[in-house]
């Protein structure tokens, strides 16, 4: 009988049994495959399966799953690409940037403890997040093949703050950016989150499944209008006066989904904690206070473009109990992204061109419509990576009722050397193309003007 995922769970013992001398627990093994802990049922199902011809277990006796022929691997084999219990793809990426995450949530440690101002040599590994002590091990066997001693938590943690490029084990994965970081002034960096968010599950929080639940409402019902002014609040207004918001619950285009929409802000105090929040001055969310008591949003793309445009760095609320806010992975999967795309859409607009914003309850970003009857379907990523991974697991589907379509990168992520990859890309997506904004308006003002 084919087993499913017979070969990832055993190269998972296989990678768990190099270091660890007793078994994994489901969750424990679950998270050494990257899925969440709700898959337990299935794993067991699987295990089953399994057992007695790769894997075997006591009755009752807690940890004492094991491989029934386990690999072995000679002290002879020196490189790493001949060993595939060494994790070096996206799963190397996530597994760090999850720790990081874990560590920064539930640790006491101050912050500038982390990026190596105080030791931490005294923390038991046994008190560590799971996700952190998986990380240690991967380290821990990649130096380990090298005849190098482990890291210790300190050293790990300082690793996360130099580029992934001069990690002793780099990821292997096309067109990463070789600066890319996990952690920067003691704080995880956007790189980071995108690999947590993304491999972890987050993006299953309460207030996702409240974006999902309006998306299929709206779908259903045909509430283009409603999910478009829905969608431009949480863009425009991702933090507002408790007056303001209960004004926006009476207006007749979201009745529909007045429920979600109240359920979807919440008391900025629950959020921040803060005495005297204040509003980041591009994005308009709540900024976070360093260590050093400097104030700085939550993003780092708003805090490179209010550094370049000189903007005001600080904006007080006053009362908390008087303002209500979206989450911030609301404002990171759906303010941050939303900016870039009223951005291309206000730019298409001032060329004359008809611009439609998310049409069909966001099956696109943009229909974009010329005087000639020509229409594009595009779609705004703002993405730190780019690379046959993202691109499969979030599809961008070619449009049958447009000429053209295409995915489109703000100019800012150079780093993901689109101009080189794109050949390589491209043909893999039935159509689809891949632009920059800067070149969307470019083709756009030449077909405008009738020159393409």
């Amino acid at each position: 009988m084919s087993v499913p995922h017979r070969k990832d769970i055993l190269d998972a013992l296989d990678r768990w049994f190099q270091s660890h001398s007793e078994g994994p627990t489901l969750a424990e093994l679950c998270a050494a495959l990257g899925w969440p802990a709700d898959r337990r049922g299935s794993l067991q199902r699987w295990l089953t399966a399994l057992k007695g011809q790769d894997v075997e277990w006591e009755p009752r006796k807690r940890r004492s799953l094991r491989l029934v022929k386990p690999c072995q691997v000679s002290e002879t084999t020196p490189k790493h690409e001949e060993m595939p219990w060494l994790v070096r793809d996206e799963r190397l990426l996530a597994l760090c940037a999850t720790a990081v995450y874990d560590w920064l949530e539930t640790s006491s440690t101050p912050r500038t403890d982390i990026v190596g101002n105080g030791p931490l040599a005294t923390v038991s590994r046994a008190r560590l997040p799971l996700s952190l002590r998986l990380a240690l091990s991967t380290f821990d066997l990649a130096l380990m093949v090298e005849g190098k001693r482990p890291l210790t938590l300190e050293e790990f943690l300082n690793l996360m703050s130099i580029p992934v490029s001069q990690w002793p084990v780099v990821p292997q994965l096309e067109n990463l950016d070789p600066e890319s970081v996990i952690l920067e002034s003691g704080s995880l960096t956007e790189f980071a989150e995108y690999w947590v968010l993304h491999h972890k599950g987050f993006l299953h929080e309460w207030q996702e499944s409240i974006m999902l639940q309006v998306l299929e409402t709206c779908r259903e019902q045909r509430l283009y209008d409603a999910y478009r002014s829905y969608r431009q609040l949480l863009i425009e207004k991702p933090v507002m006066p408790v007056a303001v918001f209960q004004q926006l619950l009476v207006k007749p285009e979201f009745y529909p989904i007045k429920k979600q929409l109240r359920a979807m802000y919440v008391d900025v105090s629950l959020l921040d904690g803060e005495d005297e929040p204040g509003l980041c001055p591009r994005c308009g969310y709540l900024q976070k206070r360093l260590p050093s008591g400097l104030w700085i949003c939550r993003s780092r793309e708003c805090e490179q473009v209010c550094e370049q445009q000189k903007l005001l760095r600080r904006q007080t609320i006053g009362d908390p109990a008087e303002w209500v806010a979206i989450s911030p992975g609301m404002h990171r999967y759906v303010t941050i992204p939303g900016l870039h795309e009223l951005s291309l859409a206000q730019a298409l607009t001032d060329m004359g061109l008809r611009v439609e914003l998310w049409p069909e309850v966001d099956r696109y970003d943009l229909y974009v419509s010329f005087p000639s009857g020509e229409r594009w379907a595009l779609d705004v990523k703002n993405w730190d990576y780019l690379g046959r991974t993202t691109l499969s697991r979030w599809p961008v589907h070619r449009s049958p009722i447009a000429s053209m379509t295409a995915v489109v990168f703000p100019d800012d992520r150079r780093h993901l050397h689109l101009d080189k990859v794109r050949s390589l890309l491209e043909p893999q997506l039935d159509g689809v193309r891949l632009y920059w904004s800067s070149e969307i308006l470019r083709l756009a003002a030449e077909r405008r003007m009738g020159h393409a």
